[in-house]
């Protein structure tokens, strides 16, 4: 969701700081608004993010970017739309790991809308894609095979999915180096969330792990500079 310690997570702000602290790439959350816009955010319930009870769903695209977002270490940032992020991140030539999200207020075509945005402008790639919703995984392989997408496992105790995605996205503690393994035989790239600590880190950078997300960018940085 960005470097939340620098900037609140999933703003703008977010983004530039990751920018600086040199990651690869920043991993977004993208939910579908009321009437059928884009807007970044990873909370379904607003109450942590903007104080506002409510749900998103519930809200139009433009309410959603009037609100301000405070994260945990006291960061502020407008709420942004997907527009804005991604046009940020081409500026600052930052690719993105987008994830889907369901908000409740998703239609039947919302990955029709998420692609044809996306392609209007001119950022499908060199960004690539992850949902723990397997439809939008499939949808998202269907619409542009060219697509690099993850499916993300929420409880990863169990064996590698049968899936059409290129990659799964497995929870740390469940991230086994037999699992790594099995993926990679299925013909599967591996990727870890949310890895945050030293140990973890250069645990994942030593098994040469596909992406490692991390709430600590700088960290990582350093971790596999000094390796």
């Amino acid at each position: 969701r960005g470097f939340s310690e620098q900037g609140a997570e999933n703003t703008i702000e977010g983004l530039e700081a990751s920018a600086a602290a040199k990651a690869d790439m920043v991993e977004i959350d993208v939910m579908p608004t009321k009437d059928g816009k884009f807007v970044v955010m990873h909370d379904g319930n607003l109450s942590r993010l903007t104080g506002i009870f409510g749900e998103l769903k519930d809200y139009t695209f433009d309410e959603l970017t009037e609100m301000t977002i405070t994260a945990q270490y006291g960061h502020t940032g407008m709420l942004p739309s997907l527009e804005q992020y991604v046009l940020r991140a081409k500026e600052l030539k930052m690719p993105l790991l987008i994830e889907v999200k369901l908000s409740g207020a998703e239609t039947h075509d919302h990955i029709d809308l998420l692609v044809a945005e996306l392609e209007e402008l001119e950022a499908l790639t060199p960004n690539i894609y992850h949902s723990l919703d397997p439809a939008s995984v499939d949808r998202l392989k269907e619409l542009r095979p060219d697509l690099y997408v993850g499916y993300t496992m929420a409880f990863a105790g169990v064996d590698v999915p049968d899936t059409n995605a290129d990659f799964i996205v497995v929870e740390e503690w469940t991230a086994t180096e037999k699992m790594q393994q099995d993926a990679y035989d299925a013909g599967l790239g591996f990727m870890v969330w949310t890895v945050n600590g030293t140990e973890g880190i250069r645990e994942h950078l030593r098994r040469a792990s596909d992406g490692i997300i991390t709430d600590h960018p700088d960290v990582a940085y350093a971790e596999r500079a000094s390796m």
